[in-house]
Formats: C-alpha cells, structure tokens, sequence
C-alpha cells in the first residue's frame, strides 16, 4: 500500500507534464492556423462585396441605357411633330386639295401607329388635334368625309366629332338604307359599364356608324362598306352586322360597329380594300378562323368563296376588322 503511494505524485506529475505540453501545442496551432483561415475568410469577403459591388454597377448602367433609349425616342417623338407641324400649319385653310389629302393619310398612319402605346398617347393625341385642324379648316366634302373617319379611328368621342359632322352630307346617298320591315335593324343593346352595369342603348352615332356596345371584355369587330358599293353589298355588310349582333350576349362579343369606308381613306396605301375581306394580325389565327365560320354563310350570295384572309398590319388587342367592297369574286 506504502509502495503505490509513493506512486501517485511520479503519476501526478506525468500527467502534469503531459497536460502542459498539450497546452503547449494548443497555443501554437491557435496561433498558426487561424491566419490562413482569417485569410480564407477576408478573400471570400472581399469577393462577396467586390461581386455585389459589379451587379449594383452593371444595374446602374443598364437604368442608365434604359433612360437614354427613352430620352432618345422622346427626342425622335418631337422631331417628327415638329416636322409634321410645320408640313400642317401651311395646309389648314389651303386650296391644295392634293396637299390635303396626301396630309391627311400621313397623319392618319402617324396617329395609328402611336395607337394604344399608352406612354406615347400625347403624341397620338398630338395628330388627332390636326387631323381636326386640317378638317376644319377645309370646306371639301372627301377632307371632311376623311376626317370622320380618321377621328372614328381613334376612338374620339362624339361630341369632339361634331365639328366634323357635316362630312356626311355629301355621302347620305350612299348611307345604306334602312333595312326593311322583312328584315329589322338590330335591337339596342346596352352599353357595358366597367362594372358590366347596363347604362344605355345602342346609339347611331355622328358620322352615321351603327354602334352596339357589349361586353368590356370581349373582342371587338368593325364591319365596313365601301362608299360607292351597290346594294347588294349593302346587304351583306348589314346582314353580317345582323349575324354578330345576334351573337354579341350569348357569345360575349364587345363593341359591334357598321361602318362606311370613304373612297378618300380606302385610296391610302394599307387600305385600298376590294372584295370581301377579314384581316388580321397573325396572333389572332383562332378568333380570325370562328369570325369567318360565323359571317361566310351570309357572303355566299356575292361571293361563294366566302371571306379571304388579309394580313393586317394592326396590333390592336381583341380587335377584328371585316369590309365588304366591290370586287367580291
């Protein structure tokens, strides 16, 4: 017993030795390794930032760019108002007929392709005001004639067409005549509020357009004749109309329109229309391909093969176009 505890202190002090060294080489790797893992981490830090620092930059270009492109486009936008501006003040009150016409079309192209670009709506708004300068500085029944239409075009309310209105009076012998007892105009048919609310009947507005408002989500038609088309055609054009307008509740349709095509406006480059067509825009296939199953069978009599299919250089969402001329084979 004596013998083991003379032991324990030579155990104590092995142990102790062995504890001290341990420390030892504790402080030293301590010391050592945390440098090149403090290293590690500042690199990766740095990184980090510098990467951050790059995106935030690059952003910063790209906001820069962006803003350029539209400085230079609204640049570019005052430009061609300006130019347009000074070839339209010359005009207004002009007896260059041809002058006027040939105005007339530009600004009607200009104002449909700034149609419906909200961003842009101040320079579409900008040529439907001259195309009304130009129309009421002019005593001619086609200026006149084309201006109402144009205005139609772009969707300006009645009331800023009444300077205007008096474009029809050279054309109501070609007005389509009232559709005979045998065969009634379509009846009223409310007016969608954006809530879907009826607010009030159809309406024939100041240029003679008969207007059947529907549904505020459903696609649109216009369904045009040609001045000067005979009455046959007529009659295709208001039986057509007829045929929508029956479908206009049950199948959702919006706004229904029957209009008349001016010689003056149909003689522009996009237009000139003969015979029966329906155009649209290669997005709208589908609906295209339903209209013409609809409005065929009313086309048989002057035309058996029905509606042809034109490229239609317009964008206009839910929107479809039908014209009804001379020249049907």
């Amino acid at each position: 017993m004596a013998d083991e505890m003379d032991k324990v202190p030579e155990n104590i002090e092995a142990i102790l030795e062995t504890l001290d060294r341990i420390r030892s080489r504790q402080r030293g790797i301590s010391a050592r390794s945390f440098v090149p893992i403090l290293t590690s981490a500042l690199s990766i830090f740095i990184a980090i930032v510098t990467y951050q620092n790059n995106a935030k930059v690059e952003d910063l270009k790209n906001d820069l760019d962006g803003r350029r492109t539209v400085l230079a486009e609204q640049q570019a936008d005052a430009n061609l108002m300006i130019s347009v501006l000074h070839e339209t003040l010359p005009a207004i009150g002009s007896n260059d007929l041809h002058k006027t016409k040939v105005l007339q079309a530009l600004l009607l192209s200009l104002e449909g392709s700034y149609r419906g670009r909200e961003q842009q709506k101040i320079v579409d708004n900008f040529f439907i005001s001259l195309e009304a300068a130009v129309v009421n500085g002019s005593d001619d029944s086609s200026v006149k004639s084309f201006g109402a239409f144009a205005l139609e075009e772009a969707d300006v309310p009645d009331h800023a067409r009444a300077t205007v209105a008096s474009a029809q009076a050279s054309s109501a012998s070609a007005t389509p005549a009232p559709v005979a007892a045998s065969a009634p105009p379509p009846p009223p048919a409310p007016v969608r509020s954006p809530t879907g609310t009826p607010e009030a009947p159809a309406r024939l507005d100041l240029s003679k357009t008969i207007v059947r408002m529907g549904s505020d989500k459903g696609w649109d038609y216009d369904v045009f004749w040609c001045e000067g088309a005979d009455d046959k055609l007529k009659d295709v054009a208001r039986s057509v109309f007829q045929t929508l307008a029956d479908r206009q509740q049950a199948d959702g349709l919006g706004r229904l329109r029957l209009r008349m095509l001016p010689q003056s406006v149909n003689a522009v480059a996009g237009y000139q229309v003969t015979g029966l067509q329906l155009r649209r825009n290669p997005d709208k296939v589908d609906e295209a391909n339903r209209l013409k199953g609809w409005i065929d069978p009313v086309a048989k009599a002057v035309a058996p093969g029905g509606f042809q299919f034109e490229t239609s250089g317009q964008k206009l969402p839910c929107y479809l176009s039908i014209f009804v001329c001379p020249g049907a084979t």
